[in-house]
């Protein structure tokens, strides 16, 4: 229903959702300023996340200079190597732990939530693939775009939800 009023009021639909999209961060924001009182902030957090985010961009940056997929798609890169950054401070570093059954596993196997990193690459990459493969007309881009924003979110709300936790103590 949502996606039949945008297309009949609306030329882009990605409009729509970025607007929606920001006016739902002000009304948080404003939550947030209005109640600075009652949060406290671990700043803590950021001595670990802010140089491992940066390697993780700066190695995302580098894998779009060598890999064409990653280069059409790199915002969904960076999204998910900030979450993956994210789950790797939090559960390393910060005492949190992975409520996901294969990131679990993984992490016991290896040791580290390093390997979210690869995981979040590995699965990127076979889907971005298969999605490349799937697409056989121009009109279906429209439909790989909506997944592609999707996906943006599955990364980015996760990876902004774990640092605001983080940050808040919680």
């Amino acid at each position: 229903l949502a996606l039949l009023i945008t297309h009949k009021l609306f030329e882009d639909w990605r409009k729509v959702f970025l607007y929606f999209g920001w006016a739902l961060v002000g009304g948080e924001v404003l939550l947030l300023l209005f109640n600075l009182d009652k949060v406290r902030f671990n700043f803590e957090v950021l001595k670990y996340f802010i140089p491992f985010v940066s390697l993780a961009l700066a190695v995302a940056y580098l894998l779009s200079k060598r890999i064409r997929l990653v280069r059409d798609n790199s915002y969904l890169f960076y999204a998910h190597f900030y979450d993956a950054t994210t789950t790797f401070v939090g559960v390393d570093f910060l005492g949190y732990w992975e409520q996901h059954v294969l990131p679990r596993y993984l992490m016991n196997l290896t040791g580290t939530a390093a390997v979210m990193y690869l995981l979040k690459f590995s699965v990127l990459m076979i889907a971005l693939y298969l999605m490349e493969e799937l697409q056989e007309s121009e009109s279906e881009k429209e439909l790989m775009d909506f997944i592609k924003m999707v996906m943006f979110i599955l990364g980015f709300a996760p990876g902004t939800r774990n640092l605001l936790r983080m940050l808040m103590g919680v």
